[in-house]
């Protein structure tokens, strides 16, 4: 079909991990297989909530911290799509088509930038669903499908003379979640959208393939995808003992900024009488004793507001009142994710179920330095304010209560860990075409109390324009800034780090480091050659055949 990027693997790799291997349903035999919920905000800023050292009011994930384990060094691809294409794939953004965003808008021509996921790869819901669970999802989807009705202004603006024909519409239709495994969705399509919905009528939430039918007076999509998720899992038990897997992808505290005006109030009262420098300084004293940060880590402070501070009272009064926005909507999608935990329990699933939580990258650069604190960066960049996460993983009876673990791990480990938890295999094929193994690897063995090791490399990249790769305690970032560098420099900007020591970035080695360095860009240059990632404004070129409108 045309738009999909088919790909066609020869066989499979000699070393096949175990959660491949597993017998698939025959491994649950004699015991009953995990219910599994994973949860993902979206721009949560690392230490935001009260698990990792924030002020902002989050008692239900704090409870599920405390009852299951902490994953300090947890890593997302820092952008929306990206993310949610290796959470839900196991694959490399790039790999299957989400080198950027997700929509027809920002399909460049070419294979790692296609704005929707390659449909001859497996989703999440695509595996678990034939094995025998109820799939479920409620919130953002933001994966590239989309109900294209006619050939409007915004198609003939991005592809000027090209006919949207049935085929076309028929390949994003069948990038929707009900066409990619899920037997129940409501939701955005898109990326974003307001929060509060005030009918007639709703233009963006769908409930299967159709626009839902809202007609609550103001009606709150963080509340109203909670009343979803807990329908469809009533609904679900009501049908058979079957286990369920439910994705619940909130877009809070996503742009754009809308809360309950009296939980906003709430913080106001807090960050208008605070200085948001000793708000950044109690939250790294937190984060070393709860074990977040080593008691001797570097840290210089990043000014919780803009980089340059504020040019007038009048900005600074409108970044606080941002602020309090973004901590309201948090403490508003943490009373719904206690909903959801509590439904769980009164239906007696509890103790059955495996529950995830992380956001899909860290807060977005508009909420200055203090979500992300103690990191640099934010949304959309690669310190490890844009890239790094905490998760919770909770499961009564087999994670160990109260324990961390600073192992790094990312996002790609999340569908072979579920896999692995449910005793179900990973194919060998989908839809024809034969499937390799992919990069990451269960994180099960840790959740019972052992170990895994880190990932022999990571690899992250954004347009083709920065770009980072880990190897232990080491990490290499290529063009970090982005614009700020490639701007202004023939040659890349470089930075080397040593986690192990110097979590939050502040010295920078790659000067005294030149081999390693170089090791590093070996390693990523390998990378890039076999996911043909490209410099968007290149791929732009080559793939649509007209001239970027920017670097």
């Amino acid at each position: 079909m045309e738009g999909s990027r088919r790909v066609f693997i020869q066989g499979l790799a000699a070393g096949v991990p175990a959660w491949m291997a597993s017998p698939g349903c025959a491994a649950a035999a004699g015991r009953k297989r995990p219910n599994i919920v994973f949860i993902m905000s979206d721009d949560s800023g690392y230490s935001d909530p009260g698990f990792c050292g924030g002020e902002i009011e989050t008692p239900n994930l704090d409870r599920l911290a405390r009852g299951g384990m902490k994953w300090t060094q947890f890593y997302n691809a820092a952008r929306c799509s990206p993310t949610r294409a290796a959470v839900m794939t196991g694959r490399w953004p790039q790999e299957v088509g989400m080198g950027d965003l997700a929509g027809f808008k920002f399909d460049a021509g070419v294979s790692c930038y296609r704005g929707i996921v390659d449909q001859s790869v497996p989703m999440i819901p695509e595996i678990l669903g034939p094995a025998g669970y109820h799939t479920m999802m409620a919130g953002k989807w933001h994966l590239g499908g989309q109900k294209i009705k006619a050939q409007g202004a915004g198609w003939q603006a991005y592809y000027p003379g090209r006919e949207l024909t049935p085929e076309i519409r028929e390949f994003y239709f069948n990038g929707m979640p009900k066409q990619r495994g899920f037997d129940r969705f409501f939701g955005l399509l898109g990326g974003e959208w307001h929060y509060f919905v005030n009918p007639p009528p709703n233009k963006q939430y769908y409930e299967g393939n159709e626009l839902a039918v809202i007609d609550e007076p103001h009606w709150y999509s963080t509340r109203g995808c909670t009343d979803k998720a807990i329908e469809y899992l009533r609904e679900a038990r009501r049908q058979d003992d079957r286990p369920f897997f439910l994705y619940l992808p909130y877009q809070a505290p996503h742009h754009p900024l809308e809360a309950p005006k009296a939980v906003v109030e709430k913080y106001r009262a807090l960050y208008f009488n605070t200085d948001p420098h000793q708000l950044e300084e109690r939250r790294v004293e937190r984060m070393k004793r709860m074990g977040i940060l080593p008691e001797d880590a570097d840290y210089t402070p990043r000014l919780a507001g803009p980089r340059n501070g504020f040019p007038s009272e009048e900005k600074r009064t409108e970044w606080l009142e941002q602020v309090c926005v973004h901590a309201a909507m948090q403490e508003v999608m943490d009373g719904e994710i206690g909903r959801v935990v509590e439904t769980l329990r009164e239906m007696g699933e509890l103790e059955h179920t495996l529950i995830c939580y992380c956001s899909d990258n860290g807060a977005a650069g508009k909420m200055g330095h203090l979500g992300n604190t103690p990191f640099q960066g934010s949304k959309a960049l690669l310190w490890e304010g844009g890239s790094r996460s905490p998760l919770i993983a909770h499961w009564p009876g087999v994670i160990p209560a109260g324990t961390t673990n600073h192992t790094a791990a990312s996002v790609l480990d999340l569908m072979p860990t579920f896999l692995d938890a449910a005793g179900v295999s990973y194919p060998a094929s989908f839809r024809g075409n034969r499937l390799d193994t992919p990069p990451g690897r269960s994180l099960m063995p840790a959740f019972r109390g052992g170990s895994v090791d880190a990932p022999e490399y990571l690899h992250w990249d954004l347009y083709g324009q920065k770009a980072v790769v880990y190897r232990g305690r080491w990490k290499l970032l290529i063009n970090p800034g982005w614009w700020v560098h490639i701007k202004d420099n023939e040659e890349p900007v470089l930075e080397l780090y040593d986690l192990d020591r110097d979590p939050a970035e502040t010295r920078n080695l790659a000067s005294s480091r030149p081999e390693l360095v170089e090791q590093l860009r070996r390693a990523q240059r390998a990378w890039e050659d076999r996911y043909e990632v490209t410099p968007y404004g290149e791929a732009i070129e080559k793939g649509l055949g007209r001239k970027a409108e920017w670097k």
